[in-house]
């Protein structure tokens, strides 16, 4: 090798050792920038994607949950809430809150209910007296935050349904009558299956029958509101009670009698005094056990006078204890009956409140005089004396009354009296006048022994 030759190589070795050019290195950055996009891109998706597979995992875990919750429900239960006409508003109803036990942030909602027509799950919704059929069940679940949602299906089968559902049954109405023109009249219905969710529905085989309102107190017992048109013809009438969630219903024919509604045609006697009480014979029809009796004047009810004991005596007649205080109306008074189931009839002014018996004469100025040991005719003269009144003399040691009759207008009675044949002579004594309902009056030294 000669000398040039080695020069050549250590001039190469030297350019060598001095690094790469300007352009080599922007080459480089170019490709390393590129590269690194690539990989941040990458890493960024690869982020994403774990977050959406942890939200989607998230919903998966309550969708087992909730579809497990779901399916207890609808057939495993004791009682369960299978239907077979059911729509996903059925079972959604009855979810609860929040439905199907989803936390918070999620929901679980069925939003499809398929039906087995022996070959798939496309048959159409039967009528809810159909026998129950497989169904499919399709249920989603859906995160708030982020809309994502997971759906899953899952089927119930409740082939022996009829054994398992808890059916509604109606067995019985109380009162079982209602009149015509009853209006408002509290009824308890008595049964089974009754829905204490307030998804039951009460309803009467005519419309001219309404239940107005309704509480379902348990699962055998409806306490509800009944008014009838009054133009409701007189019969038997059934009644419906229907659970509109799980579609089925309970009917019974012939618990409800419409009747004609009561009248109201006389008393007797017709009339009680300020201060009297005694028993009355109502006359009239459709009087049953339990109905009301009210006195009324043309104010409305007379405060008064106040109704005790009634005993109906048969469809025609009652008869019932009246009372009026010292302040009761003087008038005449109408009378409300109202029966148990409602129905009820006011008579025109069949009955008056008067006031007490009263005694203008004889005085003690001016007393009837039998003379000692003797006899009279003696009248009593005042107002109010009813037939049946009592006459007698008090002491009972001056004197006595033999015989009385009291006039057709009860302002006079004839009165044959005796004097004492013992004791003083000139002894005086009062006439007192009690008349049926106990009232009293009194003539304070209207009568004397002679001479």
């Amino acid at each position: 090798m000669n000398r040039k030759d080695i020069a050549q190589r250590c001039s190469a070795h030297r350019r060598s050792d001095a690094g790469d050019t300007l352009v080599e290195v922007l080459i480089t950055i170019i490709i390393l920038s590129v590269t690194g996009l690539a990989l941040l891109e990458g890493f960024t998706t690869t982020l994403t994607g774990s977050a959406q597979y942890q939200s989607l995992a998230g919903n998966d875990v309550v969708l087992r949950a909730a579809a497990e919750s779901a399916f207890s429900m609808i057939e495993q239960q004791a009682v369960p809430a299978y239907s077979p006409c059911a729509v996903p508003k059925t079972y959604n109803d009855l979810a609860g809150t929040p439905p199907y036990g989803a936390p918070s942030g999620y929901t679980a909602t069925i939003t499809a209910v398929g039906y087995w027509n022996g070959t798939d799950f496309t048959g159409p919704q039967p009528a809810c007296n159909a026998s129950p059929a497989p169904q499919l069940i399709t249920m989603v679940v859906t995160k708030a935050s982020n809309s994502t949602t997971e759906q899953t299906q899952f089927v119930v089968n409740n082939l022996n349904a009829s054994a398992n559902v808890s059916a509604v049954t109606v067995a019985a109405l109380s009162p079982s009558s209602i009149p015509q023109n009853g209006s408002a009249v509290p009824v308890v219905i008595t049964g089974s299956g009754f829905s204490t969710s307030d998804n039951d529905v009460v309803t009467f085989s005519s419309g001219d029958i309404q239940a107005t309102s309704w509480v379902v107190e348990s699962p055998t017992t409806i306490a509800a509101t009944v008014s009838l048109d009054p133009l409701t013809p007189v019969g038997y009438y059934g009644i419906t009670v229907t659970d509109t969630t799980l579609g089925i219903s309970g009917q019974a024919d012939n618990l409800l009698h419409v009747t004609s509604a009561p009248t109201v045609i006389n008393v007797s006697p017709g009339s009680l005094a300020q201060g009297g009480s005694r028993t009355f014979t109502l006359g009239g029809t459709q009087f049953t056990s339990g109905m009301s009796v009210v006195l009324y004047t043309a104010s409305g009810g007379d405060p008064g006078v106040t109704v005790g004991s009634i005993n109906v005596t048969s469809s025609t007649t009652a008869t019932f204890l009246a009372t009026a205080n010292s302040s009761a109306s003087i008038g005449d008074d109408s009378i409300t009956v109202t029966l148990p189931g409602g129905g009820s009839d006011t008579s025109a002014p069949i009955f008056a409140v008067t006031a007490p018996p009263m005694i203008t004469s004889p005085t003690s100025s001016s007393p009837c005089n039998p003379g000692f040991a003797g006899t009279a005719n003696c009248t009593i003269t005042g107002s109010n004396f009813e037939q049946g009144a009592v006459v007698t003399i008090s002491p009972s040691s001056v004197g006595g009354v033999n015989s009385y009759s009291v006039n057709s207008t009860g302002t006079q009675i004839l009165v044959n009296v005796s004097g004492a044949n013992s004791g003083t002579s000139g002894a005086t004594g009062n006439f007192v006048v009690t008349n049926p309902d106990g009232t009293v009056a009194t003539a304070v030294g209207g009568f004397v022994n002679g001479p």
